[in-house]
């Protein structure tokens, strides 16, 4: 269970294992919902900054859209990171 690319080569074909789609690993999806809707949670008790990517999301979207948002950018940091 990790956003591990892992590439098996052979000598014909390449074979991917270990990826981490839409469709698949729900769980790692819903840990990083779960954080996002806490980062949102905290911010009726401290705003984020103006101008910032959260406050531009959360003044035209809804908290559940600006969670999602907030939860693929993690999943693409993540993914950088690897």
């Amino acid at each position: 269970m990790s956003l591990d690319k892992t590439v098996s080569e052979s000598k014909f074909a390449f074979r991917y294992d270990g990826l981490t789609s839409k469709s698949g690993q729900r769980d790692i999806r819903r840990l990083l919902i779960i954080g996002a809707m806490a980062v949102i949670s905290g911010t009726k008790a401290r705003p984020p900054v103006e101008g910032s990517q959260l406050g531009r999301i959360l003044a035209r979207k809804p908290r559940m859209l600006a969670a999602i948002a907030l939860a693929n950018k993690m999943a693409r940091m993540l993914w950088a990171m690897n």
